[in-house]
């Protein structure tokens, strides 16, 4: 097991063939453009509606084709029960760029809040206050130039 696009208890030899699989009657299925529910989904492609919700969210990963996934309360819904539906829509060119930036966005950002709260857990509490100070400062842009000189 380890941390993948699938997520972090994604084990290959357990799950890959079966996420796949799932991934791909999920992702035929829905590229028509029609609006279904995830009971819906799960009828017409055979897999677990638990799953689909998890299919839909990996369609919109930049490895797996960086899709639109649209979402919205099923008109006619007169019992307020919150039923969604959802579509998946081929990304343009530009759409695909641009969720590859985000994504790598993402996880740089990611990378960088673990190293402040590893680096953040060997100071002390005034150290902690004045490098917050120093955080807010440059996000505000009241912080400029060479930190370090």
């Amino acid at each position: 097991m380890g941390n993948s696009t699938f997520g972090p208890t994604f084990d290959e030899e357990q799950d890959g063939d079966r996420i796949r699989t799932q991934l791909d009657r999920v992702r035929e299925l829905m590229l028509d453009g029609v609006w279904r529910t995830h009971f819906e989904i799960s009828r017409l492609s055979g897999d677990l509606e638990t799953s689909i919700s998890a299919q839909l969210r990996h369609l919109r990963k930049t490895a797996f084709g960086s899709f639109t996934v649209d979402a919205r309360r099923r008109d006619g819904d007169e019992s307020k029960s919150g039923l969604w539906e959802y579509r998946v829509v081929t990304p343009t060119e530009e759409e695909v760029v641009e969720r590859a930036a985000e994504e790598k966005a993402q996880r740089k950002n990611a990378a960088l809040k673990k190293n402040i709260i590893k680096v953040m857990k060997d100071l002390d509490h005034d150290q902690k206050v004045t490098l917050l100070g120093a955080a807010i400062a440059i996000r505000d842009g009241q912080l400029q130039g060479d930190l370090f000189s």
